[in-house]
């Protein structure tokens, strides 16, 4: 506990967190000053997307960590699996990756949608 009310205070003083409470109001949401900081912040946008995409189309939700949880007999995931692709098995997480070629892939198009800078531009991009 001690440990606990250690880091608490740190992170207070560090301006990380604020030094009164909120209340969930339009007023004291007003009285909020953003720290310097946040002022030079940079926005980004991560986008995962993989084989995921392919196993999890028109999916029930709760299937962000499909390649496991195919394998949880009682989670959804096991039986959307078997009845999309068959047997665990036979037919697991390896023989779906495959199918993800990115054939539909444009980045031009997500450069448009994302109003982002063109690609060559772009610094940290993966590969």
């Amino acid at each position: 506990m001690q440990t606990l009310q250690i880091l608490f205070a740190l992170l207070l003083a560090a301006g990380l967190l604020p030094a009164q409470p909120y209340q969930p109001t339009w007023e004291s949401l007003k009285n909020h000053k953003d720290p310097g900081w946040f002022l030079d912040a940079k926005f980004g946008i991560y986008t995962h997307w993989g084989p995921i995409t392919v196993a999890t189309e028109n999916a029930p939700s709760d299937m962000e960590w499909y390649a496991q949880q195919m394998y949880l007999i009682k989670h959804p995931a096991f039986k959307y699996h078997q009845e999309k692709f068959g047997d665990q098995h036979k037919v697991g997480y390896k023989d779906v990756i495959p199918e993800f070629t990115a054939e539909k892939f444009n980045a031009d198009e997500w450069l448009f949608v994302l109003d982002a800078k063109p690609l060559e531009e772009s610094t940290n991009r993966g590969r």
